[in-house]
């Protein structure tokens, strides 16, 4: 039984971990043009730091299609934890921005879950 247990907590680490090297970079610039944008303008070093930030894009785009077969093959467990996960890791200052955001991580992961139902099985 703890085995199964231990591939279970294992396997969702393992499905988390390609979603979030996706989804984090998205988390990180969104929040950090917010912090920027406290002061209604961004200057030229908080530019930078948002193109620093957005650096993280690149291994996002390399994980995509990883990603893609994980969102396929998880349970619906473990696409509501990655959708907790994105809820916890964005903190933005405006709650209310927040809850429509948070809405929004709702309503994509439906979306998604549509697509999918909808994509052309691929034979070889």
């Amino acid at each position: 039984m703890q085995q199964i247990v231990a591939f279970h907590l294992l396997n969702n680490y393992i499905i988390m971990e390609n979603l979030k090297k996706v989804l984090l970079p998205f988390i990180k610039v969104g929040m950090k043009v917010e912090d920027s944008l406290a002061d209604k303008k961004i200057s030229a070093m908080e530019g930078i730091g948002i193109a620093i930030e957005a650096l993280g894009f690149i291994k996002a785009f390399k994980a995509v299609g990883l990603a893609i077969e994980e969102w396929k093959t998880s349970t619906e467990e473990q696409k509501l934890e990655v959708v907790e996960w994105v809820k916890t890791e964005l903190d933005l200052d405006n709650d209310n921005i927040e809850l429509i955001v948070e809405g929004l991580i709702d309503a994509l992961a439906k979306i998604a879950d549509s697509f999918l139902l909808l994509a052309p099985e691929k034979t070889e």
